[in-house]
């Protein structure tokens, strides 16, 4: 049998003790972080029809963002900051992929009715998961500026459901991100679509 004097035993247990409360330390710092970052990933896409499946996006020298929001009502500033989001997403992944400060070449028209912008309820979502949700749901519809012709048009959604700590510390703001996120994979042409409907 091993003898271990006392104050080993005690320096021990402090040392797991300590151990122990690091790792809880580290796990509650981190899983808001991962969880946020759920928020920001990229949501749901349906192409509901494509003109002109021989097209490219990229063939485009400049976008026009327009946002539509008849059935809601949404703040300039949201706006403002949801283009931006975009804009900005695309110029990080591909500089060259659109000029937005030139008013020459082909344009792309790309607008943006929005369906629904819920910003749920803080306290649902600290109650349970699947609680207050948060929720963006928008038609976007993308066209030739010049001809007016509508080229596409995609169903784009993106959802936050997380509850407890994790679903009152996300925002709608967080959300947002992830629905630009969503926006920028169809302009980059990078999605793998669920296509409802196709003409040709």
């Amino acid at each position: 049998m091993v003898l271990i004097p006392h104050l080993f035993l005690n320096e021990f247990k402090f040392l797991k003790d300590k151990g122990l409360t690091m790792i809880i330390k580290t796990v509650l710092i981190l899983i808001p972080l991962l969880l946020l970052g759920c928020a920001s990933t990229k949501g749901s896409i349906h192409s509901t029809k494509v003109f002109n499946s021989n097209l490219h996006y990229k063939e485009y020298d400049r976008l026009v963002f327009s946002i539509k929001d008849s059935d809601i009502s949404l703040t300039k500033k949201v706006k403002n900051r949801i283009v931006d989001l975009v804009k900005q997403k695309i110029q990080r992944r591909n500089q060259e992929a659109f000029d937005f400060a030139n008013d020459l070449g082909r344009q792309l028209n790309v607008t943006i009715y929005f369906k629904e912008y819920d910003e749920g309820s803080v306290y649902l979502r600290a109650l349970a998961h699947g609680l207050g949700q948060i929720h963006i749901e928008a038609d976007l519809v993308i066209e030739d500026l010049l001809t007016h012709k509508v080229l596409a048009k995609y169903y784009v959604t993106k959802t936050f459901a997380w509850g407890g700590i994790y679903g009152v510390l996300t925002t709608i703001e967080d959300v947002e991100d992830g629905f630009a996120e969503t926006i920028v994979s169809i302009l980059l042409e990078e999605k793998d679509l669920e296509v409802l409907g196709v003409i040709l």
